[in-house]
């Protein structure tokens, strides 16, 4: 069904990059709709690929502090704010009653950055069209990055929400086509193709081919598919980053200053991020805030999110040869931790850095190697150990919620044996693994609310 529609409710007209002043346009598009007579020109088809890039870091940075706070790597210290309130409620997870389909909260949980995964889905697709259209000697490989965000901002879509996530679309003649909500596993598959046609434009940049191919691994890991995820990241070197920048106000600031914070050990299943004193993860030596703590990762102005990396590759396949029972699966997490050899200094041993580039990380043992907890197999083990691995190399890039979500889906396993659990901290924790599609789809007649909460 196509019909011309507001875009996104409060969307943005860019008048900082100077496209257009905010004008009705009812008698043509509705008001707030993206004019696309404004990009009718190579100069202003360029403004709008930046703009893409622009929306596509917010909307990713918003996604990294929402991901965060569901899983364990990040913690909200808004207490002694009202019962509810959105922090304390994303953290938390806690359910309304016994309705499937919400979070209590004052405010919706995860609306703000559904609204900017979606701008970013409309802006990357529009500026591939108006740079397609109106600025054809451009590099293909500029149009397939925006191709590959709008890659990203579904996978996202997928990790973070609920099955049945509407995937509507936008053309440059301004026409709006709504769909249904599309199920979890089919986001996924969407995501297959729109990547396979980036890799296609971007065949003539290795920097943004290995980009691609790692966003497709990461659908394929979603699905299950292991072996596929290896052989599409093979080619990626370890030393690979591809990173978005962030806007401090967004997300960085906020971590330095108290809104979220490094967490530890949180709700029995959470990971040591403070405790372990990871080189990973660094940290100051005293935080002196309790069960909070500051990464250094990020500068009081907001810092790149490392959307994809080589290491991310190695990981992959390391998991990938777990699976189909490789031993080589434990020398692949080692390559990145050390080179295998040491110096002593006093009673410490330094282990020098692997092809992950960073220092004093000891070579891991087989934890099947010894007795096993009752009920864990050789197996689940394994995926243990690779996803604490995952969790220290990726931290804060956007990557723990898919993964605790995709091991729940594809192994069966319990969510509340990997996501917090019981009470922390004032916290009791409710049960939901993902937020609800917000209110701000209920204009869409196709929409129908979550298919369902599962993982």
């Amino acid at each position: 069904m196509t019909m011309k529609h507001i875009l996104y409710r409060g969307v943005v007209l860019l008048a900082a990059l100077d496209l257009a002043a905010c004008r009705d346009l009812t008698t043509e598009l509705p008001a707030g709709t993206i004019d696309p007579g404004i990009y009718n020109t190579p100069e202003t088809a360029e403004k709008l690929r930046l703009a893409a890039v622009y929306e596509s870091g917010i909307a990713i940075s918003l996604a990294v502090r929402d991901g965060g706070m569901f899983t364990d790597e990040l913690r909200t210290s808004w207490y002694g704010g009202p019962a509810g309130s959105l922090g304390l409620s994303v953290d938390s997870r806690a359910d309304v009653g016994t309705s499937a389909n919400e979070i209590t909260t004052v405010e919706e949980p995860g609306a703000g950055t559904y609204t900017h995964l979606q701008k970013s889905r409309a802006y990357t697709f529009l500026g591939f069209r108006a740079l397609d259209k109106f600025s054809p000697a451009v590099p293909a490989a500029v149009r397939g990055e925006l191709y590959a965000l709008h890659a990203y901002a579904d996978l996202l879509l997928g990790d973070l929400y609920c099955s049945g996530v509407p995937l509507s679309t936008v053309d440059i003649e301004g026409d709006y086509t709504y769909e249904a909500g599309s199920n979890t596993t089919a986001i996924y598959t969407r995501t297959l193709a729109i990547f396979d046609s980036a890799f296609v434009l971007t065949r003539d940049s290795t920097r943004l081919q290995n980009m691609t191919r790692l966003g497709k691994a990461r659908a394929l890991l979603a699905l299950g598919r292991y072996d596929d995820a290896d052989s599409v990241v093979a080619p990626v070197p370890t030393s690979f980053q591809y990173n978005v920048a962030t806007q401090g106000e967004v997300f960085g600031w906020s971590i330095l200053w108290g809104d979220y914070s490094l967490v530890n050990n949180e709700g029995q299943n959470g990971l040591p991020y403070l405790s372990s004193h990871d080189p990973r993860i660094p940290t100051p030596e005293d935080n002196g805030i309790g069960p909070y703590g500051l990464s250094l990762l990020a500068p009081p102005q907001g810092f790149p999110v490392r959307l994809a990396n080589g290491v991310e590759a190695r990981l992959i396949q390391a998991e990938a040869s777990l699976r189909r029972g490789d031993p080589q699966w434990l020398v692949q997490l080692n390559a990145l931790r050390t080179d295998g050899t040491f110096t002593v200094s006093g009673t410490d041993t330094l282990w020098h850095a692997g092809t992950g580039a960073v220092d004093s990380l000891a070579p891991l043992s087989d934890p099947a190697a010894g007795p096993l907890p009752t009920g864990t197999t050789a197996l689940m083990a394994g995926v243990n150990l690779v996803l604490r691995e995952r969790a220290f190399w990726l931290y804060l890039s956007g990557h723990r919620q898919g993964d605790l979500r995709r091991i729940a889906r594809n192994d069966g396993r319990n969510p509340s044996t990997l996501y917090p659990t019981g009470i922390y901290f004032k916290d009791v924790y409710g049960a939901a693994i993902n937020f609800p599609v917000p209110k701000s789809e209920i204009p869409n007649p196709l929409f129908r609310g979550c298919l369902n909460r599962d993982a």
